[in-house]
Formats: structure tokens, sequence, C-alpha cells
């Protein structure tokens, strides 16, 4: 055998060798990305029947509900304080000019709301003053939060 005939049969048989291995290694991957994209599919349609029962759940609760003691407790929360702040700007109509004082006392003012909140001064501050148009300016965005969270009307599905 001569060695071009040799080099001619090693080349081919090497070539085809080759060939041989990369489409096996393509095969592999070809293999690992088809089991990965069926694992993904089979992991979102789990998903979406989840999605489906928590779906069916939710419709379920909407179509029982009948508003109940949660409804009449935002509503009545809503109206109580647009009822506040109606009465604050009727004051503040009133009497424009009104300054609310809280006096010091010799060890100092302090102020409680409904226990939770407290405020105290120090004795030598003349006490908190604020006037009624301050007021009605400091409850302004109380109003058009609950305006538009409680009264605004919702579309139904």
């Amino acid at each position: 055998m001569t060695p071009e005939l040799a080099a001619t049969i090693t080349g081919t048989l090497g070539g085809g060798a080759m060939g041989a291995a990369v489409k096996v290694l393509m095969s592999l991957v070809q293999a690992r990305a088809d089991a990965k994209k069926a694992q993904a599919t089979a992991q979102a349609e789990i998903r979406l029947a989840e999605l489906g029962k928590q779906n069916e759940a939710r419709q379920t609760i909407l179509e029982h509900d009948t508003g109940g003691f949660s409804s009449w407790t935002r509503r009545m929360l809503a109206l109580s304080i647009c009822w506040t702040f109606c009465a604050i700007a009727v004051i503040w109509a009133l009497f424009p000019t009104t300054i609310v004082h809280i006096p010091n006392t010799a060890e100092g003012w302090s102020m409680s709301i409904l226990g939770l909140f407290d405020f105290q001064g120090k004795p030598g501050v003349g006490g908190l003053s604020v006037s009624t148009g301050s007021i009605v300016w400091a409850m302004l965005p109380f109003m058009s939060m609950i305006l538009a969270t409680y009264f605004t009307p919702t579309l139904k599905r």
C-alpha cells in the first residue's frame, strides 16, 4: 500500500468517524433540549391547572359572597371618615379664623388619640395651636383615598 493511498483511507475513515462523533454528540444535545422542553411544558401545564383551580375557587367565593359583615364594616368606616370631614369643614366654614389650642401645663402638654398615639410637649413650649383650615387641609388626602377606594364602582367579571 502506498503512502498516498494510506493517507486517503485514513483521512476518509477519520472524517467519517469525526462526522459520526459529531452526529452522536448533537443527538445527545438535541435529546437533552427536548427533555428540558418536555419538562417545562409539563410544569406549565401543572401551573395552569393550579391557576385554574384557584380561579374556580375565587369564582365560587365571589358567587357565594353575600357581602355581610366585612362589607358593612368598610362602608361604615368610610362614612364615618366622610362625616368627620364634613363636620370639620362646617366648623371651618362657620369659624374660619378659629385656632384650636391645647394648652401647656407645668409638666408639659400631652395628648392621646384613642390611647394609641401619644403626643407630648416640653414645659417651655406654649402648647399646640392649629387652625381649623389646616385641619381641613390635613384631612384632604384621607378624603381622596376614601373616595377613591370605597365609593368608586368596580366592574364585575
